[in-house]
């Protein structure tokens, strides 16, 4: 079985596909891997512009079960969580219901009023955290993170930390900004963040370099650290071919979590969820169980862990071989891992 309600502990959340942002190698835009080229101009329009229901949450996430959580986790796989309108409306009801509910936020910080954040600094408390997604200085960290504007980003982190808020910055390291990285550390320390993380990322797909053509309609390069220590340990063999025997240890199921989806259904990472185009591993699940089994507008948490797929096959599969995702062998096995890489600094 790969996860009971009652050892359920933790929740990956994605609030929603939107966001100001215009990064390269984001899903939202449309982009080719093998060719190592991304157009930021065009939307992807395979993907649907949509938020969690947050009644659907609700009906889901009852008071008693959130005192079961120890930890949500809303992540910016597709989307930046802050860019929903009733994010605090999730924040303030986890909270609100089970206060040592740990509540941890991913966003570029790019957006929201002064209010916003310091009505966000009062609701979370001090086990609870904002991920700052800042990659660079003020010259740089526009490179990357396109559509944000640096000195909003840094008066946001301010109101947010002197009204009592806990920060992390979260910096991922291109060969544009390593040289900065030592000066956003000590920027960190001086506005008081709790923590500085550098990231090292796997989207190069072994290669150096990676076009994209930018919202200002040039051509334009990132590429990889010239530092060996900013790059990720399996950069080179992304394309490995699965190997012959499986030894899986899957990082969502070792932690007790679980992954939810912007449209409502639970995954059991978020490598196997909905990405557009969709993965292969993905469609064969729903072509299988249908596209409902694991929605959360027709069947309850518990329901969907003890529906067959996750009960049985999921796991099955990692020990026989069988009909083995891709993401679980490419993301989790022993011997390999693509999982991003993160090197913490506590401030």
């Amino acid at each position: 079985m790969y996860q009971t309600l009652e050892n359920l502990q933790r929740v990956s959340v994605e609030l929603t596909t939107k966001c100001n942002a215009a990064c390269p190698m984001c899903s939202r835009f449309k982009g080719d891997w093998d060719k190592s080229y991304w157009d930021t101009r065009t939307p992807n329009k395979e993907m649907p512009l949509q938020d969690l229901d947050f009644e659907v949450f609700k009906k889901a996430f009852t008071p008693n079960i959130l005192k079961t959580i120890k930890e949500f986790v809303f992540n910016g796989k597709l989307g930046d969580p802050l860019i929903h309108p009733n994010s605090m409306k999730f924040f303030k009801y986890i909270k609100e219901h089970s206060p040592n509910t740990c509540v941890f936020i991913f966003t570029n910080a790019s957006l929201r009023s002064h209010d916003y954040w310091k009505e966000l600094a009062s609701v979370l408390g001090k086990h609870d955290a904002v991920k700052f997604s800042i990659d660079g200085l003020e010259d740089t960290n526009h490179i990357y993170r396109q559509r944000t504007d640096w000195n909003k980003i840094i008066n946001n982190a301010r109101t947010f930390i002197n009204n009592g808020g806990i920060a992390h910055w979260e910096y991922l390291v291109f060969k544009h900004n390593e040289h900065q990285v030592e000066q956003a550390q000590l920027l960190a320390e001086k506005m008081n963040f709790a923590r500085f993380e550098i990231r090292k990322t796997n989207r190069f797909k072994g290669s150096d370099d990676f076009y994209y053509t930018a919202i200002d309609n040039n051509l334009k390069k990132l590429s990889l650290p010239r530092n060996k220590k900013y790059v990720h340990n399996n950069h080179n063999d992304y394309y490995y071919e699965a190997p012959k025997t499986f030894d899986i240890e899957c990082a969502f199921q070792k932690e007790n979590k679980i992954f939810l989806s912007f449209t409502g259904k639970i995954w059991p990472c978020s490598y196997i969820s909905e990405y557009y185009p969709m993965n292969q591993s993905v469609i064969d699940i729903i072509e299988k169980y249908g596209n409902t089994f694991n929605d959360l507008n027709f069947y309850s948490i518990s329901e969907i862990l003890n529906h067959e797929y996750f009960k049985y096959t999921l796991v099955d599969s990692w020990n026989t071989g069988e009909n083995i995702s891709r993401e679980c062998w490419k993301k989790c096995s022993k011997f390999h891992s693509n999982i991003t890489q993160v090197k913490v600094k506590e401030i």
